[in-house]
């Protein structure tokens, strides 16, 4: 996944806002004034939530197979599909072995899933809902509850889409928040707890779903009125996060340092533990591997940087550099 410039979006006067409250399918599912269409798709995703099966991780295959697999990719008509209206800012595909389910978050808010193997439909596969206003900059499907996805939004909210009951409830919803801010994306700790990062603020925060959806519980103020543009968390060590800015700066912190209160006036500046150096220009995405013993990270300036993180600790140089076009085309994610 990779975002745009950190900009915040400019308001578009034709464009309603989601209202801070839980969406039912009619609500959110594109087309819920259609009776007929709605019970298609509510009796899709009941039968497609009873049939997930997880996927097995496969993190045996060296990396000589991966690039041999890559070099076989191709693109048929058949495997194209306009599944958002606009423009789309993240992807995702869900766990289950049983089907190939992508979903795809619009530059207004709109989010489309797509059974890509449905070539038999009348929809081909694809269902469109609405549980945003703006750009969707990131999405996850739940670790621990695999019918939920969950969205971050520059219209400053975070929600959590259940596919098995079409709705569309709130992970994150500050009234006062959104009039001011914007959220670029959120990482998972646990089945009930969620990194929110919280824009011009410079802050990442905590949301504990079993606290409600108004408010983050505490705050870590990352950096000083710059936004936390991309974030990652250890997957063993879910203390240590990686987050990085629109300045080049990519950077380790140990979240039980100093720097947390309650919004950026009350927590004070944290210091990283590391310095992940070298990229010139706004990073994309700074993410942990499967073990947390590396940093991928991408960056406008046409780079993308491997980091060692086995030992995290002061200014570190990449491992690995290789050259990527980053900038291909005016208005490619």
């Amino acid at each position: 996944k990779r975002y745009v410039p950190e900009l915040a979006p400019a308001q578009d006067p034709e464009r309603n806002t989601i209202p801070l409250e839980t969406l039912d399918s009619k609500a959110v599912f594109n087309y819920g004034e259609d009776l007929d269409k709605l019970k298609h798709a509510e009796d899709y995703y009941a039968k497609f939530s009873s049939e997930i099966r997880p996927g097995k991780s496969k993190t045996n295959r060296s990396s000589n197979e991966y690039i041999e697999k890559l070099k076989k990719f191709n693109i048929a008509p058949e495997q194209v599909a306009k599944v958002v209206p606009d423009r789309i800012f993240s992807i995702a595909m869900h766990p289950t072995e049983h089907k190939m389910l992508a979903s795809a978050g619009g530059k207004w808010g709109a989010l489309g899933l797509w059974d890509i193997n449905d070539k038999d439909s009348a929809e081909n596969g694809v269902y469109l809902f609405n549980p945003h206003s703006r750009p969707i900059n990131w999405q996850s499907w739940d670790m621990f509850n695999d019918r939920n996805l969950i969205t971050t939004s520059y219209d400053g909210t975070c929600r959590i889409l259940d596919i098995e009951k079409l709705e569309s409830r709130l992970l994150y919803g500050d009234e006062d928040f959104i009039d001011s801010s914007y959220c670029t994306q959120h990482q998972q700790i646990d089945a009930n707890t969620f990194l929110i990062t919280k824009g011009k603020t410079g802050c990442v925060g905590v949301v504990d779903l079993r606290k409600g959806h108004t408010s983050t519980v505490t705050d870590y103020r990352l950096f000083d009125r710059i936004s936390p543009k991309c974030l990652s968390v250890h997957p063993v060590q879910t203390n240590i996060i990686c987050a990085a800015n629109n300045k080049g700066g990519t950077y380790i912190f140990d979240i039980r340092q100093d720097g947390k209160g309650k919004g950026a006036k009350s927590a004070s500046l944290m210091e990283p533990i590391a310095e992940l150096m070298g990229h010139a220009r706004s990073v994309s995405t700074a993410l942990f591997n499967s073990t947390g013993s590396r940093v991928a990270t991408l960056s406008w300036d046409d780079k993308l940087r491997v980091f060692d993180t086995t030992t995290m600790k002061g200014s570190m140089r990449s491992i690995k550099d290789v050259r990527h076009n980053n900038n291909t085309g005016r208005w490619l994610t």
